[in-house]
Formats: structure tokens, C-alpha cells, sequence
């Protein structure tokens, strides 16, 4: 103790001898130290003194010193250094390998998307990362670039160390750095907008295997029986794949802090690789071809910035510069719609010798492209380039118009060599500053052009880009085409509007331009005006109403079109088939075509002008509205007809119906979000389907669809089912957690809802797909933990991925969770099904549903509901079951392969997705959104309350052991946190029951007191509300007496089942099911759902005959005001519903005292009271309510 209390006493100043803690170095001076007010009056420091190169000595700062010496200077082992290149291999994004056969493949490490996954800060929204390239000559020193901006870390937080790249040992002779390596910014990890620094692998370092590779490859078995097993068994450990570590006394060294196992290519769930299809030549085939071809046309199209660092300012035009142009050469016809050209930084790395004034930013730039701007005419090969850009209209005088066209700035720093140390940390922040303004100035123009990426769809292009170049070198990647697939159009006027312009112009068997597209779509919105005016009652002719409600909607749409949808109409006219494919929003480098060369300058061309064609259109809209206003009688039925016309002579006029489909619009009107699909494919609106259907009751019956011109296309007709305004809804919710694979929930309800299986079915299919689906992978069967890991640890996921894919796929085929429809069927699916996944990237819950409903507005709901515009990118039923079970580590994450969109286990966000439920049914039935549920019956996977308790504490304490090397910030690097991820699930199956307290306490209100011996109506009303609230939502848990499997723990799924039936037998269960099935029964809408001479009649004639129980007692409705004696019993005809399915009734009349009171409906099972008086008597759907409040919105 006393030694170390000696070592962190201040250090005396050289001239005063008092110890002061803020001190400065003298490096000239043999290191010698002095405070502030003593550094000048040192003979040395004196003024007009001066040392080495005529200059000063420099004032340094002992930790600037010392954090600079460690990354130039690093006093290193040869073994530290192997250790080193070890913990390289984990910062891996992609590089080019060879697969079994010697074939060079793209290997995909998955670095971006663990970087993301691991930032999961909170409150921050969504988040858009900024990458910036780092590129150079081999040697020229970019890793230690990027070593120095990491490290300055200390400046702020010296505990934490991220991880940053190996500068090359002195003994080396080959490039240090392997592939393209990934590392984030300290500075704005956390924030909204991350910096991404990517480390490129030596431009022209041949066909020599870099250090980090050549370690690899001869260690690599080494990494994965070694190291990979440390930072695992933790994590691993509480999922029950091995026992929980035991506490270590060593402290971790700070070397390997912020780096992950030694994890062999697919130790990563979200590493994938492709093959180079286009490498078939010896030439191609090289690696030195991939590092100059491949690797600039992914980072150029991706990257904010790119800096190119160059160790000898003295041969800029020999290899900088022309490096700086054919990266620009090789990539930019490589992308089209690129929505912003990179800002290019030029670090001249050990300057030495230079006058004071060029270590400032713009007059390094300005000397510099000064000094270069004749390059152009005495170099061949920048002539060359210069000629091109000539030829096809741009202006090139100087090198900066050069580059100018291959980058949107060009920005140069000076950094100074080894001694300088204060001049070097002054450079490295302004290197800093310059990179966040210009990523800045990049993110600006890309929200501008409504182009900014989240990370997860940055990650989408990604995966797409690299698909693409790795089939294709030389086939361009078009950002709009796949940022289309991404970006959802808003479900409003404009939003339809341009939906129905895209679907034109897709089946338009000839090219039209927008003029005609738009043109063609007036008859079609003025009619839908006119319609959508009379079936919402607006006030004022369909005319008057353009104006004032629907102009700004038809503007909007037109205008997107042209930004997004239409292409530049330029034209070579030396050549007529080479036309522009840029879109407005991508523009910046001028026109190209589909094969992305550059073939003239100049700015987006349109085959209209936008001002003029609006005012022509919308007054064509409103000539065709007053010609519908002249032919239209008062009445929607009327207006029903006269769309119906239209509808058809618009219809009649298109080249093909059969891809004319939207999930997101109701083409028929326009303006409804389409609910129900058709045996066709085409989806409809409830109100169209009213328009065009026979209603019967709640039913409505279609022989055809409005969009083919046929007499009847459906025999029997199709039948969709409508619910009655103000009825119930009825709520099934199901955990997701549990011992069987993934989200269980998600997979069962998909089965009942979806599929229509019955409860035996599901029961028999979910247990056939729990034994198949855990399928090991091979040498995990030894029952050798360490085997099992390293298993594990390698592919990324414990058990087989695809034999589960295709067990799903066998179970739930191919149809579309939402969209067409069997044509065996006769009728629409009546169960609305929503399963809960999560984003992989971002980690934002989502659901997918068998069902459209509006978007919410605001953040009103913790998820998304996610909905393709394209029926083509719907989810498919086995695709949706994949998605909600894709739990890490057990299986892998979910791709999406139209999309490149990945998926995580539903139940990571909402394992009891009661509060889904809930806003689900407000939102899917606006009508009922305040009104109490009939029933909500939430279903556990089972609990132990007192062992579970135990477990979670347990590794909550193993969690907080060991300070900062558990919790510590570093953590978020490591890929193993997927598996903590799951780990918590343990503590998530008891936060069900914490998720279920927290939401009755949130969402239903507080229980009323003993009711008082007066009390007002509305009071007594409230109360009623209250209590009915509780009661209404009900959740059935199993308790076992043994601890809860562990998710794959399918061997004890029998014991599982036993214990659950034997709490479900006890007499306070049996009681709550006897509950849920009353409730059900009286709240079924037995005249809206049942038929008369169905079986279902028959059957709930039977069920209410068992109510008799022997007895004289018959189920009886009363009616009742909250507050007021009850009106007289009507008697259930059970003897007919019995013998004949026939449910008939005489009409009753319902009295009420106040236009504001409530009356209740019910439905009385049994004569007996029974241990609660509520059991014996539950209303009917949609009970309570408020009959004369809604009898007046109804008329108004």
C-alpha cells in the first residue's frame, strides 16, 4: 500500500522542486519536467530559443505523450503481437477467402451488424451510421490514423478501451492489416449518428498474405479450441448449455478489453458468403484482383468520406493521386441513383519541414490543388479520364474538376512525424472535426433527398450489394430500386394515388412517361373523389370540395412520382437506346444508363414540367368531376353506380389486371386500407366490398370482383364476414417463451389462426415440430461440453437452421400470410393473427399480421406493424412462424431473402405480448377502441416461482460479477452478447407475470372501493366498469413444481404436459375455464355468427342444454340498466337451436332513464349463484353500453 500511495504522488517540477500533478515533458530536455510558470524560465525554453529544425521546443503533455508513444512506438513482444493479431480477426466486416475447393469467395463477417446490435442505446430513435473509409498505400500508415482517433478516448473516459486497429510490428515486412476491418468512433458510438471507421487492406499489397491473415491461417484451430471458449461459457452457461463459470480473481488485462472469442468465419449468426462468380480467370481469380476491383466498389458506394493516406507528399501524383482517381474510375458507374458522391480527405502522414501555416487545413488543401492542377496536362492517364469527362460535357480545366466529378469535396491535413507529439494530437482532432463535418454535411444532403439509411437499412443495402458484386462486377447497384423495397408509402390520399401510378406504369406494356400516367388516372380519382365525398357525408359538390380537401393530396403524389418513380428522360441523341436510368434524388454524377456508364453531364431531365402539368392536371380532375356532378343523384348507391362505371371503362383501358394488386391501397376507391382478399389476388376495402357484394346479415357474398370483366367468377359466391359496428372483441394472447423452440406463442397462434387447425391438430403439430426441430449439428452429440461450445461457437447457432426452415415450410407452406386466398375455400380467415418479431439490426419489435389495419400515427405503440407495398415481399405463413422463432443461440437469425431483411425471436421485446393485444384490437376497431374487451385470456408457458426467483438471481449476480469486465461499456462489441441475450430469458419467463401486473395496472383502471350507501349513477357506472375491466382479462399460467426446461430441453416436454394438466385440474382453475367458456358462449353473436341450420347452432344448442343441469332452470337474456332493477327474463330457445339449428326470438324493447346510461345485455347459465355471483350472469358482446349516445352519432 504504501508503494503504491509513492507511486501516485505529483512529480516535482525541475526548476521549483514542488510537486504538481498537471506538469509538461521536454523531450529535447532528456524528458525532464516543468510546471507552467517555470517552463520559460528554463535557458532552453527561453524566448528566441530554439531546437531541433529551428524550432521551439514543444510543451508536451505526459499522457498525450505516452498515449501516442504506445501506438507509434509500441514496446511489443512477438508473442504480444501474435495475441494482438488474434483480436484483429473479431473486427473483421469482409474480405475475399477460398472456400473447400480453393474458390475465392466473399466472406461477410458480420461486423456492421454487430456493431449496431451491440448499441442498443436507449431513447435515441432510429439511428444512422456514417462509415468512413480509410485507404492508402501499404505502410502509409491508416491503421495508425485510425489507432490515434480511437485512442484519444482518454481524453474523456481512460477505464474504457474500444477496439482499434494492430499497427505493424517492427519485424514485419508485409501489409499489417487483412481484409476490411470495422471499427466504431468512441466519440459518437452512443449517439444518433455513429462514425464507422473502415480500415482498408493495403492497395498494393500484391498477392502477399497480410500478418492478421498469415496468424489465421496458421492459428486458427488454436483460436477455436482456445479462446472462443472464455468469453462463451458465461454467456452459454445461462442458457444451460454448461455450468455457470466460477468467479476469477484475475483482473482482465486492458489489451484484450473491447474484443470478442477467437472466433473461427461463422461464428457470427448474421456471417454469410458468396461466391465470385465472376472470378474465372487466373487474373481474376487473384486476391490482389478482388482488393483493387471488388473492395473500392463497395466502400466508394457506401462510404461518407474516404481517406486516403500517403506517407510521401513528395510522390502525390505518382501514387496518391492517381489512386484517388481510379478508386473514383473503377466505382462510379459501379452504383446508380448514388445519393451522394463520398467526401474525399487527403492525409499527408509524417510531414516533415513544412512552413506553420500548412498545418492548417484549407491552406494545405488550397497549396496542394494548386500545386497539382496542371496534372492534367502532362499525365497520359489523368488526360485520358480529363478527355472522357469532356466528351460527354463536363468542364475540366484543372485536377480539381477532375475530381470533382468523382468526389463531392476534397479536403487535405498534414500530420507531422514521430517527436512532434502536441502538433500530431492537434492534427489527429482536427483530422476528427474535419471527418464529422463532412459525414455531417454527407447525412444532410441524403435527409434533403429523403435518402438517409437507418442502420437497418443500411445493412439491407449492404447484403444486397454485396449479392450483387459478387454475381456481377460490372453491373451497377441501384440505390432507389432497393430503398423502394424498404420505404413503406404512406396509407393517405396521396400515398393510394401513388400507388396506383406505380401499378400503371409497371403493367404498361409499352413505356409511358408521367404526363400519360397521371393523365389516364383522371376519371379514376375524380371519381373516387366523388365517391369518397358522399360515403363521408362531407358538406358541399365534389368541385368545391377538391379545393379544400383533396388538391394538396394529388400534388404531393405527383411530385413523388416524379422524384422517386420517374427516370431522367434523357436521351443520347447520337443514340437512341441509350437513355438515363438516374431518378431525380440520384442525379449527382450525371446520366447513365442501366449498365451505369456515364454517357453525358448535365441535371435530371423530365419529360414535363412539374408546375405547368400539375395546374393542366388538377384542372382536368376538377372538368371530369363536374361531368360526374351533372350525371349524379343524391344517395351513395347512386354514386356507388356511377364509380362502377368508371371503375370498369378504367379497368378496360389497361393492359393486364393480374399484377394490378396492392396490400397498401384499395384500388377500387382509394382511399379505405384493402381488408379483405379476393380468390384472384385483388384485395378490397370493407366499404367496396359492401359496393359490390350481396349483404346478408353480417355477410356479404361476391360472385365476382370489380377489376375482371366477367358475370360471375365465384360459384358458390365468395363469402366475407363483417363484424357489427359496437361488437366485442375477443382476445387469445400467448406467451412466447418456454421450453420449446423460440417464440411458441408466435408458432401455435399462426397454427389456429392461420392455418385453421383444430386444438388437437395444433397440439399434435407443435409437438412433431419440437422433436424434429432441435436437430444437432455434428460432434455435438458427444455430451462434451467443451466439444458442444466449440460446435456452437463456429456455426453460429447450436442447432441445424435449414432442417427447421424446411420442417416449417412442410407445416405451414407456401401462402402468404396476408393476400390471396385459396380458391378451394369459400370464405375469408375470421381469426385476426398478429406474431411478434424483432429487427435484427435496429432490435425494433415488429408484428406480422393476416390482417391490414392503419398505421398508428405518433409513437403511440412500442412496435411496427410491418406490411410489403409489393404482394410479392409478403411474408409467407412458414416465413412469419420462422421469424418469431428465430431465437439465438438456438437457431439463427432470419433472412428474408427478397428483402435481405433480418429477424430475431419475436418474444426477445414482448414474451408476453399483452400489451400488443391490447392495442391491437383499439387499433383494428376504432368503433370499440374505448369500450371494455369481451374477454382477454392471456396463456403462460408455465412458471416455478420459487426456483425461477432463484435462477434469476443467480445470474443476476453472475452478470454484476467482476465490476466493469461484466457491464463494462466494452461488452457491447462482443458477438457473444446474442447469447446473453437469450441467457435473460430466464428472468423474462418471470417478467411475463411482471409484464401482465404492469399492464392491468396501467391500462384497466383502479379497483373501486366499498361501494358507499349513495352513490350517483355515474359513479356506480364507473365502479361497474372497473370491476367488469379485472374480470374481463383473465390469464391462465401453469405453476410446475419443477424448475422451467430450458428452451430445448424437448425430452421433459411430456413431464411439462403433466404438470400443466394437473394445475389445470385443481378447483380454481377448472373454475376460471369454466369462465373464459361462458364468457365466450354469451359474447359468441349468436344471430350475427351462427346460421340458422348450421351446425354451430346445433352445437351451442347443445352446450346451453347442459345448463339445465337436470333442473327446471332455463338460460334466460336480461336486460338492465347500470343502477336499476332488472327487466324481465327472455326465455333462450334451446329445444329449436337443439333439434333444428334454429335461433329465433321476438324483438324486446330497452328502456333507459338518461340519454348517458348504460345498459347491460346478459346471459344467465345457471340457476345457482355458485362462489361468485358474476359467473352466473356475463353479458354479451359488446356489453355495456351507451345505446343512446350511439343511436345519436349513428344518425349524425
Amino acid at each position: 500500500m504504501a508503494e503504491t500511495a509513492h507511486q501516485n504522488q505529483p512529480v516535482a517540477c525541475r526548476e521549483c522542486r514542488v510537486p504538481n500533478e498537471r506538469l509538461f515533458t521536454c523531450i529535447q530536455c532528456n524528458n525532464l519536467s516543468f510546471c507552467d510558470l517555470c517552463w520559460s524560465r528554463w535557458e532552453l525554453h527561453k524566448p528566441g530559443a530554439v531546437g531541433w529544425g529551428g524550432r521551439p521546443h514543444e510543451k508536451l503533455n505526459p499522457q498525450v505523450v505516452q498515449r501516442l508513444r504506445d501506438i507509434l512506438e509500441p514496446t511489443q513482444t512477438v508473442a504480444e503481437h501474435e495475441l494482438e493479431l488474434k483480436s484483429e480477426e473479431d473486427t473483421t466486416w469482409f474480405g475475399v477467402g477460398r472456400d473447400s475447393s480453393n474458390r475465392p469467395i466473399l466472406q461477410d463477417y458480420g461486423r456492421f451488424a454487430a456493431l449496431m446490435i451491440n448499441n442498443q442505446t436507449a431513447g435515441h430513435g432510429d439511428r444512422f451510421p456514417q462509415i468512413v473509409s480509410f485507404i492508402g498505400q501499404t505502410g502509409a500508415g491508416k491503421s495508425t490514423l485510425i489507432k490515434m482517433l480511437i485512442n484519444r478516448l482518454d481524453k474523456i473516459d481512460r477505464e474504457t478501451r474500444y477496439p482499434s486497429p494492430v499497427t505493424s510490428s517492427h519485424n514485419d515486412r508485409v501489409p499489417t492489416t487483412g481484409n476490411v476491418h470495422l471499427y466504431a468512433d468512441p466519440m459518437s458510438y452512443d449517439t444518433q449518428e455513429p462514425l464507422l471507421y473502415a480500415d482498408c487492406e493495403g492497395l498494393d499489397g500484391g498477392e502477399a498474405v497480410p500478418a492478421a491473415l498469415r496468424h489465421r491461417l496458421k492459428g486458427k484451430e488454436e483460436a477455436a479450441l482456445g479462446g472462443v471458449l472464455n468469453d462463451a461459457t458465461n454467456a452459454m452457461s445461462k442458457t444451460g448449455l454448461g455450468r455457470p463459470r466460477k468467479p476469477s480473481n484475475a483482473s482482465q488485462s486492458p489489451a484484450s478489453i473491447g474484443t470478442c472469442s477467437r472466433k473461427k468465419f461463422k461464428s457470427f449468426p448474421f456471417a454469410s458468403e458468396r461466391g465470385l462468380s465472376w472470378a474465372v480467370t487466373p487474373k481474376t481469380e487473384k486476391r490482389e484482383y478482388a482488393v483493387t476491383q471488388l473492395y473500392p466498389r463497395i466502400l466508394y458506394t457506401f462510404s461518407d468520406v474516404v481517406v486516403f493516406v500517403l506517407r510521401n507528399p513528395r510522390a502525390f501524383e505518382s501514387t496518391v493521386l492517381d489512386k484517388l482517381l481510379e478508386w473514383g474510375a473503377a466505382s462510379i458507374d459501379k452504383s446508380l441513383n448514388q445519393p451522394v458522391l463520398p467526401h474525399a480527405i487527403i492525409v499527408l502522414n509524417a510531414t516533415d519541414k513544412v512552413s506553420d501555416d500548412e498545418w492548417d487545413i484549407k491552406t494545405a488543401t488550397s497549396r496542394l490543388l494548386n500545386d497539382i492542377k496542371d496534372a492534367i496536362s502532362h499525365e497520359p492517364r489523368f488526360q485520358d479520364q480529363a478527355r472522357m469527362w469532356q466528351k460527354i460535357g463536363r468542364t475540366i480545366s484543372t485536377t480539381k474538376d477532375l475530381l470533382d466529378c468523382y468526389y463531392a469535396s476534397i479536403s487535405v491535413i498534414r500530420v507531422p512525424s514521430g517527436g512532434r507529439y502536441m502538433l500530431m494530437d492537434d492534427q489527429a482532432e482536427k483530422l476528427f472535426e474535419l471527418i464529422k463535418e463532412k459525414c455531417r454535411e454527407s447525412l444532410l444532403n441524403k435527409r434533403r433527398i429523403r435518402m438517409l439509411a437507418t442502420a437497418d437499412k443500411l445493412q439491407t443495402y449492404l447484403r444486397a450489394a454485396c449479392d450483387q458484386f459478387s454475381r456481377y462486377l460490372d453491373h451497377p447497384f441501384d440505390f432507389v430500386k432497393e430503398a423502394l423495397k424498404q420505404n413503406p408509402i404512406p396509407q393517405d390520399f396521396s400515398g393510394n394515388i401513388l400507388n396506383l401510378a406505380i401499378a400503371i406504369s409497371k403493367i404498361s406494356t409499352t413505356e409511358q412517361g408521367t404526363d400519360w400516367i397521371f393523365e389516364k388516372m383522371v376519371p379514376m380519382i375524380s371519381s373516387c373523389i366523388m365517391l369518397d365525398s358522399v360515403r363521408q357525408n362531407f358538406m358541399g359538390t365534389p368541385v368545391q370540395l377538391l379545393e379544400d380537401a383533396y388538391v394538396k393530396f394529388c400534388k404531393l403524389a405527383l411530385r413523388e412520382f416524379t422524384d422517386f418513380y420517374a427516370p431522367c428522360s434523357f436521351t443520347h441523341p447520337k443514340n437512341a437506346n441509350m437513355k438515363c436510368c438516374n431518378f431525380k434524388i440520384g442525379h449527382d454524377k450525371g446520366h447513365q444508363n442501366e449498365n451505369g456508364r456515364i454517357f453525358a453531364a448535365g441535371d435530371y431531365q423530365s419529360d414535363l414540367d412539374l408546375q405547368a402539368f400539375s395546374q393542366s392536371w388538377i384542372y382536368q380532375i376538377r372538368t371530369h368531376l363536374a361531368e360526374l356532378q351533372d350525371r349524379e343523384q343524391s344517395g351513395e348507391k347512386i354514386a356507388t353506380d356511377l364509380h362502377r362505371d368508371q371503375l370498369t371503362e378504367f379497368c378496360q383501358s389497361l393492359d393486364s389486371m393480374t399484377e394490378f394488386v396492392s396490400h397498401s391501397t384499395c384500388f377500387s376507391c382509394l382511399r379505405a386500407l384493402p381488408e379483405h382478399p379476393l380468390p384472384c389476388g385483388h384485395v378490397l376495402c370493407s366499404p367496396c366490398v359492401q359496393s359490390y357484394g350481396v349483404t346478408v346479415d353480417t355477410k356479404v357474398e361476391m360472385t365476382k370482383c370489380p377489376f375482371h370483366q366477367v358475370e360471375k367468377m365465384w360459384k358458390p359466391a365468395w363469402t366475407v364476414v363483417l363484424k357489427p359496428q359496437f361488437v366485442g372483441a375477443r382476445i387469445l394472447c400467448l406467451d412466447g417463451g418456454g421450453s420449446e423452440p423460440g417464440n411458441t406463442g408466435g408458432i401455435i397462434a399462426l397454427g389456429l389462426g392461420v392455418r385453421n387447425w383444430s386444438v388437437e391438430e395444433c397440439t399434435k403439430t407443435f409437438k412433431n415440430i419440437c422433436a424434429d426441430a432441435f436437430r444437432p449439428r455434428e460432434l455435438s452429440g458427444f455430451g462434451l461440453g467443451l466439444v458442444n461450445k466449440i460446435v456452437t461457437i463456429n456455426h453460429g447457432s447450436m442447432y441445424k437452421t435449414k432442417p427447421f426452415e424446411a420442417l416449417l415450410q412442410e407445416r405451414f407452406q407456401d401462402r402468404p400470410l396476408f393476400g390471396k386466398v385459396s380458391s378451394h375455400s369459400q370464405s375469408e380467415m375470421l381469426t385476426k393473427v398478429a406474431v411478434t418479431s424483432t429487427t435484427s439490426i435496429d432490435q425494433r419489435p415488429i408484428i406480422l399480421t393476416n390482417y391490414n389495419r392503419p398505421n398508428v400515427v405518433g409513437h403511440e405503440v412500442p412496435y411496427q406493424l410491418l406490411r410489403p407495398n409489393q404482394p410479392s415481399q409478403e411474408f409467407k405463413v412458414w416465413e412469419a412462424a420462422r421469424a418469431t422463432s428465430a431465437a439465438p443461440p438456438f437457431f439463427k437469425p432470419f433472412t428474408k431473402e427478397d428483402t435481405k431483411t433480418g429477424y430475431l425471436d419475436g418474444a426477445l421485446y414482448h414474451n408476453c405480448p399483452v400489451l400488443v393485444a391490447h392495442h391491437e384490437r383499439r387499433t383494428i376497431w376504432p368503433d370499440i377502441a374505448d369500450a371494455l374487451p369481451d374477454v382477454l385470456l392471456s396463456i403462460g408457458t408455465g412458471i416455478n416461482r420459487a426456483k425461477d426467483e432463484y435462477q434469476s438471481d443467480l445470474h443476476s449476480r453472475e452478470t454484476t460479477r467482476g465490476g466493469r469486465h461484466v457491464v463494462g461499456r466494452w461488452e457491447r462489441f462482443l458477438p457473444v452478447q446474442m447469447a446473453r441475450i437469450t441467457a435473460d430469458r430466464f428472468d423474462q419467463i418471470l417478467s411475463c407475470e411482471a409484464t401482465w401486473s404492469e399492464f392491468k395496472a396501467r391500462n384497466l383502471p383502479q379497483m373501486p372501493h366499498q361501494p358507499s350507501e349513495y352513490q350517483s349513477s355515474e359513479h356506480e357506472t364507473r365502479d361497474y366498469r372497473a370491476r367488469e375491466s379485472h374480470r374481463r382479462h383473465i390469464r391462465i399460467n401453469p405453476e410446475l413444481q419443477s424448475a422451467v426446461p430450458r428452451l430445448d430441453a424437448v425430452d421433459e416436454l411430456v413431464n411439462l404436459e403433466v404438470q400443466t394438466r394437473q394445475f389445470l385440474e385443481t378447483p380454481a382453475q377448472r373454475m376460471k375455464i369454466k369462465e373464459v367458456a361462458n364468457r365466450l358462449v354469451a359474447s359468441c353473436r349468436i344471430h350475427c355468427r351462427f346460421s340458422n341450420l348450421s351446425n354451430e347452432m346445433r352445437y351451442l344448442g347443445e352446450y346451453l342444454y347442459t345448463c339445465r343441469n337436470g333442473t327446471n332452470f332455463e338460460p334466460f337474456f336480461v336486460v338492465q340498466e347500470i343502477g336499476k332493477p332488472a327487466d324481465a327474463p327472455l326465455i333462450l330457445p334451446i329445444d329449436d337451436m337443439r333439434s333444428r339449428g334454429v335461433f329465433e326470438m321476438n324483438g324486446m324493447y330497452v328502456g333507459v332513464s338518461e340519454k348517458t346510461s348504460m345498459t347491460n345485455i346478459f346471459l344467465r347459465f345457471r340457476s345457482e349463484a355458485g362462489p361468485d355471483p358474476s359467473y352466473a350472469m356475463l353479458p354479451i358482446s359488446g356489453f355495456p353500453r351507451e345505446l343512446m349516445s350511439e343511436e345519436n352519432r349513428r344518425k349524425n
